[in-house]
């Protein structure tokens, strides 16, 4: 393994270097005093002696951010165990009905729900011309108030019958030809523009057709020849209809470098003129353990899928939401499934049915009027809004997940993974080491034994959620520590804007905060904490950054970064000695001055006598005596007050309970 060797140093300015918040037993020159050791010696040498020093520490661990402000409810078990289900249930919305089928075993039988969402008993799915019996689950859609129903006969066979209201019976439509059409794999369907569409897997080639109804034979029609997209799937597929255009997502049967672990969630866009399927400009962050279902929503859509788990027999259901043009992170029902949830759409309340690891059909439902979406919440603000007039979650050094805990990692969560839960201010600190820029921590080099985390990756997570959700903006620091070769580092970073200028706000022309959130929507708004890092753009934060300050003034910006609160007394003492300069820093931004509030909730008073008590950690989550920082930030944003506005870099910023960073950004949409 090649290690990692200092450029040629020159000393930065102090303003470049503070803030490292390593403790001084565990500093280069506590460690390594003539500095001879690589630095990949010298952060192992640091991870020898921390492991051993918090192996008893046992914080509480965070629970998943939630990505919405909405809640799922009402969990029921419609049907008895006599009606349990191999696969999924296929559910639509019928005569202002929902209409569910499902196998049992290898039979089919239908209910509805009744007018009291009690359901109507099940029936079996016969005809005069072929049994109701499946060898996977089936597909249900509704074409101008008629009933169809798609499964699979004799392991290949697609068969397509129709519901008579009447009479309550099933009866033989075409059938698609068998040639053409055998697939193993329940086929998708969705009726658009008078037809309906299928989609459905040749081998693990994704095809797609449509049935187009005769007008003079009724129930009668014809279908077309079955064509290719292109593309592999892996699972089921399933159409959706966005902004008024048929789509198809389905899970990837393999990732962009032909790995099968990779099955991602893609989404295609039909063009009708030359009957391709191109990538949708925006694209479904996600991956599944098998295929996926849809349902179009008034606000958009949601797609159901079960979570890429390695027992895709007890996977999480999950199910993602499509508002304002973007996929949003996926909300987790705190259910396992067997197969793909299914969603669907009644009276404005989203339904989820699947099946559990004991064969039973669930179902929950939440309702789709929230104000916003923690994954584009931007895109419910005003563009007209002024960024400093809003309430931002942030964190702070953003780019330690996975570092040593209680000492270097601030974060569990991945950079991709907290701006999906709504994070919208990025803390990053920077080195130069073997001719790339990494992420640090004072010296220490995050994920060092696997050659550092590239700066590059960190914002190439960044430009693709941009690129996915461009309702958004992304405000990102950046902080030089370690002595390095200041022209390299300017070099390498003209590089990496260069690749990608169109992310950048003011890229070479402004060195001013965006105006409005419109000017920002799509853009990262770079702030500069050490001095001449880019020349001629990017919002100067140094010099002025004192160290260890509650109350910062530079320029029209006000500051608190107090991170090493006192140590007299308990830990409690030092927790309350904190928030004292959070709650000052929370009043001065209730004054409506038009200042940009930057408050820091993040300390570190570790020290070799202390390593227990005083860590990232403990100020975060707190202890038997007094509760954490971001447990006070939370019961505030319960009720904020009046005019509140800021930007809040947190640590861990999913505890305590998942609902803070939601908290903070529903302080931008006061009720009615």
């Amino acid at each position: 393994m090649a290690q990692f060797q200092v450029e040629d140093s020159h000393p930065l300015p102090s303003s470049a270097s503070q803030d490292c918040r390593i403790p001084p037993h565990l500093s280069r020159d506590a460690i390594d005093p003539e500095h001879k050791m690589s630095i990949e010696d010298y952060c192992n040498e640091v991870d020898k002696q921390v492991k051993p020093a918090i192996k008893d520490i046992d914080p509480t661990v965070p629970k998943a951010p939630i990505s919405s402000s909405a809640a799922w409810y009402d969990y029921t078990t419609p049907w008895p165990w006599n009606f349990d289900a191999w696969w999924s249930p296929t559910v639509v919305v019928h005569l202002n009905k929902l209409w569910c089928v499902w196998s049992v075993g290898h039979t089919l039988v239908y209910s509805h729900m009744q007018d009291d969402e009690t359901w109507a008993d099940p029936r079996v799915v016969g005809s005069d011309y072929v049994e109701g019996e499946t060898t996977c689950a089936a597909s249900l859609v509704d074409l101008d108030g008629v009933l169809h129903l798609f499964f699979i006969w004799e392991n290949t066979q697609v068969i397509h019958l129709q519901y008579n209201d009447v009479d309550d019976s099933w009866t033989r439509l075409d059938w698609p030809p068998v040639n053409d059409f055998s697939t193993y794999m329940v086929p998708g369907v969705i009726a658009f523009q008078g037809r309906i569409y299928m989609t459905f897997l040749r081998n693990n080639a994704l095809m797609w057709a449509y049935w187009r109804p005769r007008p003079d034979a009724p129930g009668y029609g014809t279908w077309s020849e079955p064509k290719g997209t292109g593309q592999a799937a892996w699972g089921a597929a399933a159409f959706i209809i966005l902004d008024e255009k048929l789509h198809i997502l389905f899970t990837a049967d393999r990732d962009n470098k032909g790995k099968t672990e990779g099955r991602t969630l893609v989404d295609l866009v039909y063009d009708p003129i030359s009957e391709t399927w191109p990538h949708s400009s925006t694209q479904p962050r996600e991956s599944s353990a098998s295929g996926v279902a849809c349902t179009t929503t008034p606000q958009g859509g949601a797609v159901g899928f079960p979570a890429n788990v390695t027992d895709n027999m007890h996977a999480p259901v999950l199910v993602s939401l499509f508002r304002h043009g973007s996929w949003n992170a996926n909300e987790s029902l705190g259910a396992s499934t067997r197969d793909i949830p299914i969603p669907v759409v009644l009276d404005n309340i989203l339904y989820c049915f699947w099946t559990e690891p004991n064969f039973k059909i669930r179902y929950a439902k939440r309702r789709l009027d929230d104000r916003f979406l923690a994954t584009s919440w931007m895109s419910d603000i005003s563009s007209s809004t002024k960024l400093e007039n809003l309430c931002i979650p942030g964190t702070h050094d953003s780019g330690t997940c996975g570092a040593p805990a209680n000492l270097v990692a601030t974060q569990t969560l991945t950079v991709a993974e907290q701006l999906s839960a709504g994070i919208r201010f990025l803390d990053l600190r920077i080195a130069l080491y073997l001719g790339k820029l990494l992420i640090v921590h004072g010296l220490y080099v995050i994920d060092w034994s696997n050659g550092g985390r590239l700066l590059a990756d960190i914002l190439g997570d960044v430009y693709k959620f941009l690129k996915n959700t461009p309702t958004e903006t992304v405000i990102v620091t950046m902080m030089v520590q370690g002595n390095n070769d200041m022209d390299a580092i300017r070099q390498r970073l003209m590089d990496i804007f260069e690749a990608n200028p169109q992310y950048w706000y003011g890229y070479k022309k402004s060195t001013s905060f965006p105006g409005s959130l419109g000017e920002a929507r799509g853009k990262i708004v770079l702030g500069l904490r050490t001095p001449d890092l880019v020349e001629n753009w990017g919002l100067s934060l140094a010099p002025g950054w004192d160290d260890n300050d509650p109350d910062i003034t530079i320029g029209n910006v006000d500051i608190q970064d107090y991170y090493k609160p006192s140590v007299e007394g308990s830990v409690a003492d030092s927790i309350k000695d904190k928030w004292d300069a959070v709650n000052k820093a929370l009043v001065r931004g209730r004054k409506g001055d038009g200042k940009w509030y930057i408050n820091f909730t993040s300390a570190n008073t570790i020290d070799g006598s202390t390593i227990r008590g005083h860590g990232p950690e403990t100020y975060a989550y707190g202890n038997d005596e007094e509760s954490g920082i971001n447990d006070k930030l939370n019961d505030y944003f319960e009720a904020p007050g009046k005019g509140q506005v800021g930007t809040f870099p947190m640590d861990f910023p999913e505890y305590p309970n998942g609902e803070l960073i939601t908290n903070i950004i529903e302080a931008n949409f006061p009720s009615q």
